[in-house]
């Protein structure tokens, strides 16, 4: 819905105005109407319309007045001027301005109509473009911070190039703030006071701080604040005495929102390639005191360097990694998204991790899925895994719930492609055997039985061991012998031809392999058993 203010002092043009508007233009609504130039000054600071009908011969303050002050101000909203007079002296100047239109008087209702749908479309492709570039630039501002946490080594040039920054040689610090909120369910009201709090802190930073920095911005993830600095050395003072005044600020205005906050800042470094030291500094110095509350600026010194890293590191045991292996092998898919989830679930727990803090996670879920790349190049398989690039993709997604689904996605597909290269390998194994059958009484060789199946001689030997629990020649062994005791029983064929349909051309060498195998020889088990 468009909110539109009309500014005119005759009253019966206002309500022609207003007449006009209801009756024609579904999606706008008006939100108020100024006899004159100082109200509708207010007004438009008070309701904030998207587009104001504005008159120019108004008292207290014409129009072009009102237009010119409301800018100063900072409103973005569009202006229309509505006005009887034909000088184009008064559209030159409206233009000049900023006006989005002019139209005279007497008012044409289907031209007041179709200026106002013209202008709120603009408005609306105005708007989405700029959340697309808000949101467009939040993401390359995640993107840098998990980058800098995945130890990547980045010039300040590539970093520039890369995620759109201007960053310097200078010096080079990171703050990190915490907030917490007293009630106990606290995430979606940190998510709300946060953006309100930090769309406030933003105007003084950019005002105040910013003049002063090569690059200087915020990165928002859940309940985490995250500020990098970049400026020159001759700066650092200044730079200094304006972070601790926003700071103070900050700390009065989350008090008044019942919310607890712990700052951390980093020593100062001159080098772009201690900024990822920086940062870990502030996350130490964070952790060190948020089970306390509320604090002023902690800076990092040798007592927070011994709490260790602000977060807990996972770890698997060797029982993990056990019930993992099973969960690759077993029939069932949910087994394997389980075990990542359960270990997941306890890491978030653990640390205390909200929503949209994806980038605390992304070192606990390189490790878990680390493990099962692993583990799947451990098994009689041939699943193609590119590692860096599904570990790049993880730094994409904002929220918890968001990561989770496209890892459950990411291992429901990798599970599914074990699955069907181990039914491979089963069909393999039969076809194989199918060989090994028909050719009992040649003198076949592992490397005869590859070819037949169109598998190197030292992949098929690990899936026979795999698959069938011993190795290739114990295999074509007792796969023989099974063929000599079937032919012994039938009683009324050669023991010496038995030995050649088996592969034994040497009589004497079957018999003693038989005996070997079997435990009798061969007309001992035909005495026993034909």
């Amino acid at each position: 819905m468009c909110k539109i203010l009309i500014a005119e002092d005759e009253v019966w043009i206002s309500a022609l105005i207003r007449s006009i508007i209801q009756k024609n233009c579904a999606h706008a609504e008006i939100v108020g109407e100024a006899p004159n130039g100082r109200k509708a000054l207010e007004m438009i600071g008070a309701l904030r319309p998207d587009i104001v009908l504005a008159d120019i011969n108004m008292p207290v303050m014409t129009g072009l007045q009102v237009i010119e002050e409301a800018k100063k101000a900072g409103f973005g909203g569009k202006f229309i001027i509505i006005s009887g007079y034909k000088d184009f002296s008064y559209v030159q100047q409206a233009l000049r301005i900023g006006v989005e239109d002019y139209l005279l008087k007497p008012i044409d209702d289907e031209k007041l109509c179709a200026l106002i749908e013209k202008t709120a479309q603009k408005i609306t492709v105005e708007t989405t473009t700029l959340q697309q570039n808000t949101r467009n630039d939040a993401l390359l501002k995640a993107q840098f911070l998990s980058r800098l946490l995945s130890g990547a080594k980045l010039s300040i040039s590539a970093c520039n190039d890369a995620f759109g920054l201007h960053f310097a040689p200078g010096k080079f610090h990171c703050a990190i703030i915490k907030f917490v909120h007293r009630s106990l369910d606290h995430s979606y009201l940190i998510a709300e006071i946060l953006t309100e709090i930090t769309a406030r802190s933003r105007a003084s930073f950019r005002e105040r701080l910013v003049p002063l920095c090569t690059e200087a911005f915020f990165i928002q993830q859940g309940s985490f604040l995250i500020l990098f600095l970049n400026y020159p050395a001759e700066s650092l003072g200044q730079v200094q005495q304006v972070l601790t005044e926003l700071f103070d600020e900050l700390l009065a205005d989350c008090a008044a929102h019942s919310i607890q906050i712990t700052m951390g800042v980093s020593d100062v470094c001159g080098d772009f390639s201690l900024l990822p030291a920086a940062y870990r500094q502030a996350q130490a110095a964070v952790a060190s005191r948020s089970s306390v509350g509320s604090g002023k600026i902690i800076p990092f010194t040798a007592e927070t360097k011994s709490r260790g890293e602000a977060f807990a590191s996972l770890a698997l045991t060797d029982r993990d990694l056990t019930a993992l292996n099973r969960a690759l092998r077993s029939s069932s898919p949910a087994e394997l998204t389980g075990w990542f989830n359960n270990l997941f679930d306890c890491y978030v727990q653990q640390n205390h991790i909200v929503e949209n803090e994806t980038f605390l996670l992304l070192d606990a879920v390189s490790t878990l899925l680390n493990a099962v790349f692993d583990t799947v190049h451990a098994l009689p398989t041939r699943v193609e895994i590119n590692r860096s690039t599904l570990l790049d993709q993880l730094e994409i997604y904002p929220t918890v719930g968001e990561l989770r689904t496209h890892i459950d996605t990411l291992l429901q597909e990798l599970k599914e492609k074990i699955d069907q290269q181990l039914n491979a390998a089963d069909a393999t194994i039969s076809r194989a055997s199918e060989y090994i059958n028909a050719h009992l009484a040649d003198a076949i060789t592992l490397e005869d039985v590859a070819r037949a199946v169109y598998l190197t001689p030292s992949y098929l030997s690990e899936y026979f061991k795999a698959k069938t629990g011993t190795n290739f020649k114990d295999y074509l062994l007792q796969r023989r012998m099974e063929r000599a005791t079937d032919l012994l029983r039938q009683g009324n064929i050669r023991i010496q031809d038995i030995a050649v349909q088996c592969g034994y051309t040497d009589f004497k060498h079957f018999c003693k392999v038989f005996k070997k195998s079997i435990g009798v020889t061969p007309t001992e088990f035909r005495r026993i058993y034909g």
